[in-house]
């Protein structure tokens, strides 16, 4: 009689196993996937479509085709009776730590194991390499490895992989790889994954066991070949992740999946790198190509708006006229798609060489590349990106681990961050170039010069630097004002600094009795006219009939209330008096705009701070060819 050793029966069929924690760290929960929690949805899209986007074949002429398609696996296919055990354990260790988040995680987790179908999301690309022995172990076995394909990577930190935690209610994926490999041929694998939390063996060793455990027939390694099941099987090369107890926390996870798939990779869908198919278990089918995402732009509600005009600016701009950069050292040159539009959001997206979004923020600490000073020019967008993968892998490594953000601050070395920095600053100051050059906001009057305007801007040595600007020849009955008149309280030493030159009196006397007086000294009498802040530097700017900008430096410690109104100076101003020109809106703008009050035609408010302060003016009035003072 034939006696089989169980162990090696045991090793020939597939199983859960998680190795023995030997002393190691104890893990109570994998801390990785919170940095996508807070839109699982939209984040795991972002991650999963950028890895096959990495993963491109670049002998396969098609786009990459991601389809998302919801189905259900047999509970026996993914060892759904040994799985069940060690969550069990999970449970019972939540209990003992008194851990009532991870209680209500494993009671539900196991009411889900229960089923005889298990709910699937499964995501499958094609036109794709497939997974080899490298890029296998950094998606499966390892944690924190990057291995990409061919050109730049999108991902720095590997741990976007675990964007699908979020949605398994079993915290268990399976992956499955088809690809041709030099003497191998045809090579097929199938593994699964389980991150759980670290817990004891109930089933004989009573060992502590780590958190993660994988599905195979023997210790980390994959079912290979025929053995795979039929359900794991992929017909194409490509790859195919299958995350195990489905839950979108949401009703409408379609729109949700098709509405992040527009927003972040327009870039690459309207250039015909991807294509992306949403299939449900009941409703229609979604398809997002190049035909179709200007209907579901219009058809998807919420919508970003932004992103609306990121891909029209793309879609529209004829190349000729993308604007090039020189070329940086690391860095290389960036392409910018500018469109100046009425109603346009004013922001610069950064986009990288795959065609996903990365960040469109105002604040130059997230969006380093994005150019300022946005308070001169018409309502604009514009979209950057990398010209080469040299340069994209060179901003990647600036990416934080959710990959929305720049910064060099993600970079070890100090030196490295210097670098980076000043590379950043000369294409930013180059791209707010190209943006000047087509916005021509060099109208003013050929009195005006670099200073004048470069002033007002919130960063102006990255935007203007100090090279002459070009102006334009306009027409006026007065040039406008390269230094305007503040009326303003009168300091006890004589007076402010005001942006009249030469005697620093304040913006309007010269020492007689129109205000100047003594200071504490008593060499001239003290008058106190108005109790109005002193502001210096003031500049006002026209840029349409009905707009302005004005900006200045609050002085007074601490700020003091500021009320400023339009004057014509000059021979504009009214032979029977001054009248003013009554302010209607009044916009601070910055890294972040925020309106300001408006009462009787003035400016009403205080600074919080003695920051430069550059506000957007609109006025019942033309403002366009005058000169003004502020009052």
């Amino acid at each position: 009689m034939k006696v089989t050793d169980p162990q090696v029966t045991s090793l020939a069929r597939p199983t859960w196993r998680f190795p023995s924690r030997n002393g190691g760290i104890d893990y109570v929960s994998d801390p990785s996937s919170t940095h996508f929690s807070d839109a699982p949805i939209a984040k795991l899209v972002r991650e999963l479509i950028q890895n096959s986007l990495d993963a491109k074949d670049d002998g396969f002429g098609d786009p990459v085709t991601v389809t998302f398609s919801e189905t259900s696996v047999k509970r026996g296919l993914i060892g759904g009776a040994a799985l069940q055990r060690h969550l069990q354990s999970c449970l019972d260790r939540a209990g003992d730590d008194d851990r009532p988040d991870m209680v209500d995680v494993y009671t539900n987790a196991l009411s889900v194991i229960g089923r005889r179908d298990i709910p699937c999301l499964k995501v499958q690309d094609t036109g794709t390499m497939g997974l080899n022995d490298a890029r296998w172990k950094a998606l499966v076995i390892q944690e924190g490895a990057v291995s990409k394909g061919n050109g730049a990577p999108g991902g720095s930190y590997g741990i976007g992989k675990n964007a699908i935690l979020n949605v398994s209610d079993l915290q268990t994926v399976f992956y499955s790889t088809r690809l041709v490999e030099g003497r191998k041929g045809l090579v097929t694998k199938l593994q699964g994954k389980a991150t759980l939390t670290g817990h004891t063996d109930l089933e004989g060793s009573n060992d502590d066991l780590q958190h993660i455990g994988f599905y195979s027939l023997q210790e980390d390694g994959p079912i290979m070949g025929r053995k795979i099941p039929e359900f794991f099987q992929l017909a194409e090369t490509g790859t195919g992740v299958f995350i195990m107890g489905f839950n979108p926390h949401s009703s409408d996870w379609v729109d949700q999946v098709a509405t992040s798939v527009i927003e972040n990779f327009f870039f690459a869908i309207h250039h015909q790198n991807l294509t992306v198919e949403i299939v449900p278990q009941e409703g229609s089918p979604v398809r997002i190509d190049h035909q179709t995402i200007d209907y579901l732009f219009e058809r998807l509600t919420p919508i970003n708006r932004n992103a609306v005009h990121y891909y029209r600016a793309i879609r529209d701009l004829p190349e000729e006229d993308v604007g090039v950069t020189r070329r940086f050292r690391g860095l290389g040159r960036l392409r910018a798609y500018i469109v100046f539009a009425e109603g346009s959001p004013r922001r610069i997206a950064h986009t990288n060489r795959n065609g996903m979004l990365i960040t469109d923020s105002r604040e130059q600490k997230v969006n380093p590349v994005a150019p300022r000073g946005r308070s001169l020019w018409p309502d604009f967008v514009g979209v950057i990106v990398p010209d080469t993968d040299t340069g994209d892998l060179w901003l990647r490594r600036m990416e934080n681990p959710s990959h929305d953000s720049l910064s060099s601050g993600q970079l070890r070395s100090e030196e490295d961050r210097r670098e980076a920095d000043a590379r950043l600053k000369q294409a930013r100051r180059e791209l707010g170039e190209i943006i000047e050059r087509r916005a021509e906001i060099g109208r003013y009057g050929e009195a005006s010069n670099i200073d004048e305007l470069a002033s007002i801007l919130p960063d102006q040595d990255d935007i203007l630097g100090d090279r002459t600007l070009k102006t334009q020849v306009v027409e006026t009955r007065t040039t406008p004002s390269e230094v305007v008149e503040v009326e303003g309280e009168i300091t006890d030493e004589g007076g402010g600094d005001g942006e009249d030159p030469g005697d620093g009196s304040g913006g309007r006397g010269n020492g007689t009795e129109e205000g100047i007086g003594a200071g504490k000294d008593g060499n001239r009498p003290v008058r106190h006219r108005d109790r109005r802040a002193v502001l210096r530097r003031v500049r006002f700017i026209p840029l349409s009939p009905g707009q302005a900008i004005v900006a200045f430096d609050p002085t007074s410690d601490p700020p003091r209330e500021v009320r400023l109104s339009l004057t014509p100076a000059g021979t504009d101003r009214d032979p029977r008096g001054t009248r003013p020109v009554a302010i209607t809106e009044a916009t601070r703008v910055g890294d972040v705009e925020e309106p300001l009050p408006v009462s009787d035609g003035e400016i009403v408010f205080t600074p919080d701070s003695n920051d430069r302060v550059t506000i957007r003016v609109i006025a019942d009035g033309n403002l366009d060819r005058q000169a003004f003072r502020l009052r």
